[in-house]
């Protein structure tokens, strides 16, 4: 069986169209990745923005209570009341970047999911491994955002904590003025028997 020039040609010629395919394929591919990557980096930044800004007023109002804590809250005039204002927000403020920090935590690990079926999914030796250094990489990040979201969870715990036990002692000193007032009432009325009789 010989073999014309013509079909040599022409064997050269799909050889060099399914090279230049080949080529096309990996650079839509690279691009596919860069986008996935680009898209996610973009999201995390405007997660991270809000996250930045519950922490900021987190700082703001730990700041206030050193601040009422150093300079004693009846020297302020600050009333037990603006004080559960006071830590009703801050609980709030946790609270949201508890739920935001669960957000991050869970589509990270939807998209290591992702990333890990097209690894496995993969025509090429490439391309899986493309798709394995994603998901090396979502992994990374989920484990710092684990980390950050057991961070937040622990401050949300303590801010609520930290509520209530000052709100049993708000109980508690309300009782002993009540009881306070009692025994000043009492011994009024001592003195009034006293007189009177």
């Amino acid at each position: 069986m010989d073999i014309e020039q013509g079909q040599i040609d022409l064997l050269e010629e799909y050889s060099d169209q399914l090279l230049e395919l080949s080529d096309t394929l990996k650079e839509l591919h690279d691009k596919a990745l860069e986008q996935v990557s680009a898209a996610f980096d973009a999201w995390n930044e405007k997660i991270e923005d809000h996250i930045a800004k519950f922490e900021h007023l987190n700082n703001v109002i730990s700041n206030y209570e050193e601040i009422i804590g150093l300079l004693g809250q009846s020297n302020l005039g600050i009333t037990n009341e603006f004080m559960r204002e006071m830590r009703g927000q801050r609980i709030a403020n946790l609270q949201g970047e508890l739920d935001t920090r669960t957000r991050v935590k869970d589509n990270l690990a939807e998209e290591l999911a992702q990333a890990r079926q097209k690894a496995a999914e993969a025509a090429s030796d490439a391309e899986r491994e493309d798709w394995e250094k994603v998901a090396d990489d979502i992994e990374k990040r989920l484990e710092e955002a684990t980390e950050s979201w057991q961070e937040a969870w622990i401050a949300a715990l303590q801010a609520n904590k930290e509520a209530f036990e000052q709100t049993m002692q708000e109980i508690v000193d309300s009782f002993s003025n009540y009881e306070n007032e009692l025994k000043r009432y009492d011994a009024e009325q001592d003195r009034y028997l006293e007189t009177y009789q």
